[in-house]
């Protein structure tokens, strides 16, 4: 007989394989309320595990560490823009879902269709209040592609129009852990700027969100720690 081979590993093993293989938060001295969540939609699956826990982290950095290296109102700054960007992306989900559930009743639709694959099935780890309003914002963005699933298999819309309309939700989920990102780095580079006293700060992922007004009195640069830096990792 033939040597005997595991059967191999299903689309949700993969996906939590990949999880444990990278951990964000495993050098993060934090705390977190535990979600369990059961994702359906393939790209909301894909989504979780590629964005969630390291926009955990860049938040961290944020709303943490980044207060013992650069002034406060920068530090407010980034969170507003952030809490900005998680509010517009809820909203136009938000809308998007009434106008699904409105285009469900016109064509008589009224249940929503299984997946060949289980949920995807994991402990969601909330390290803040905006990472708690992501992960809704990616609950409700996984019930609004199921729904866009039933218009496609009723036949009310095509296959193009389901993936373009997949396509622009994608792009507002993207715009948080991008903006996060960019933020998180503009902060780093605007401490080594302080530290090294080189050219007055400016961000350049996000300058009109991250520089306080004019009129604001420009505290003088605080003595600032490099150490503190070279103890954050890189994003």
């Amino acid at each position: 007989m033939g040597e005997m081979h595991p059967p191999p590993a299903s689309v949700n093993d993969r996906y939590i394989e990949r999880l444990t293989r990278k951990d964000w938060l495993r050098n993060l001295q934090t705390a977190y309320f535990e979600q369990r969540v059961a994702l359906k939609h393939v790209r909301i699956k894909s989504h979780f595990v590629r964005y969630f826990d390291m926009t955990s982290k860049n938040i961290h950095f944020v709303e943490h560490l980044a207060r013992q290296i650069v002034p406060a109102q920068f530090v407010a700054s980034a969170e507003a823009f952030i809490l900005q960007r998680l509010e517009s992306s809820m909203g136009e989900i938000d809308k998007e879902t009434v106008r699904i559930q409105g285009e469900l009743q016109a064509e008589g639709v009224t249940t929503l269709p299984a997946y060949v694959q289980a949920p995807l099935e994991l402990d969601a780890r909330c390290t803040s209040p905006k990472i708690t309003r992501y992960l809704e914002l990616l609950l409700k963005a996984d019930r609004l592609f199921t729904m866009l699933e039933a218009l496609r298999l009723s036949g009310a819309i095509t296959t193009e129009g389901y993936a373009h309309r997949c396509a622009v939700m994608i792009a507002r989920l993207v715009d948080v852990p991008r903006r996060a990102l960019g933020v998180a780095i503009g902060l780093r580079k605007h401490a080594h700027r302080i530290a090294t006293n080189t050219a007055t700060p400016v961000v350049s992922h996000a300058p009109s969100e991250l520089t306080p007004p004019a009129s604001a009195p420009v505290p003088a640069a605080p003595a600032v720690d490099t150490r503190a830096l070279d103890s954050v990792d890189a994003v």
